[in-house]
This record gives structure tokens, sequence and C-alpha cells, in this order.
């Protein structure tokens, strides 16, 4: 939500509805978080109130992914596919366990890993992300990269929640070890208390 104390009218170079055809020189009258009217002419009844005028964007509704793994938002490039999709996983299972023996470093990286992944996320216009979590893994690691974004932005259009993580913890392992610890987190996170 837009934090403005009175309704207020924002205008861009395009306004996509989703439900309706993409506005050029569209207009939105917004008040108290809630959008009170969406088209390309103001009515006389909003003429009078502040304008902010966004030239060069476009407005749309925010993005979902439903299905990522910010721990791996650390890469530079996506891990080649190969011939099939177990090859891929090979890959994927390599790289994650390249990157420390050391419990604490893996929490470290995996940490950096996914406030970066949230950061790009919300850049790209991205408002609701389901994580695909696994161990190491925190739910303060969630508010405070959300914090850090709030912080970011201009207070005078900053939302009080500009991107929502939804972490669904993964149980899929390849060994009996890795699947027990997984389990036993899985257990502690749905035990922990909200």
């Amino acid at each position: 939500m837009i934090d403005q104390p009175e309704p207020f009218v924002v205008s861009a170079d395009w306004i996509v509805p989703v439900e309706s055809e993409p506005i050029p020189n569209g207009i939105l009258v917004i008040a108290h978080g809630t959008i009170l009217f969406v088209g390309n002419h103001l009515p006389p009844d909003f003429l009078a109130l502040k304008l902010f005028r966004l030239t060069g964007h476009a407005i749309l509704p925010g993005l979902v992914n439903s299905h990522c793994h910010l721990e791996f938002s650390d890469l530079l490039e996506p891990i080649p596919a190969g011939d099939s999709f177990p090859d891929w996983i090979s890959r994927l299972l390599t790289y994650r366990k390249s990157k420390s023996d050391d419990p604490e470093q893996i929490a470290i990286s995996r940490y950096a890993a996914m406030k970066r992944g949230i950061r790009e996320s919300y850049e790209a216009g991205v408002r609701w992300i389901v994580d695909m979590t696994t161990q190491p893994w925190d739910p303060d690691w969630i508010e405070s990269s959300v914090k850090e974004i709030h912080a970011s932005l201009p207070q005078s259009f900053a939302p009080k929640n500009p991107i929502a993580i939804q972490p669904c913890l993964e149980l899929l392992d390849l060994s009996k070890n890795q699947f027990e610890r997984s389990l036993s987190f899985v257990e502690q996170q749905a035990n922990a208390p909200r």
C-alpha cells in the first residue's frame, strides 16, 4: 500500500490492468492503498489531487514467482541443463556441495544468496515469492531482507510489505542421512512459534 494521507493521482506511460487492455498514458487514483480509479482521462472529481508523473514507466500488478530456490541466487548464470533432468539435478547438487563443508559458512553464504535473490526479485517487479527452502535457513533472513528493501524505498511510496516470501520447506534429499536432517528441520520449523 502506498502510505499517503489523502487521495492522489499517479500517471505513467502505460498502465497494465491485466483484466483489460493496456492503457497508454494511464492514470490511477489511489487513497489509503486502494485504487479508486483506473483510466486515461482524470474525472473532474479528482482534478484537484496531487499528481505524481512516472515518465518512462509502466504500472502493472506485482508478479508472482510460484517456485524458486533463493539459495541459488548467487549463481551468475543458470546451471546448464545437460542432456536430461537427472544430469541437471546432479550438476545442481554438485554445486550445492561445492559451497563449503563448514555449516556456519554455508549459512552465511545462503543468507547472502537469499538476500540477493529477494532484492533482484523486487527490482524485477516480483511481489510474491514461494521459496523452496532447505537447511540452513532462518525466517529472520527473510524479515531482515524485506526491511532493507523497505528502508531503501522513497517513504512516500513505500508499501508496508514491499514483497512477500512464503517458504516451502523442501524434503527432497538423495541420502537417508540428509533426509533425516531435512525432516528434523521441517519438524522444527512447523512447530516454531509464529
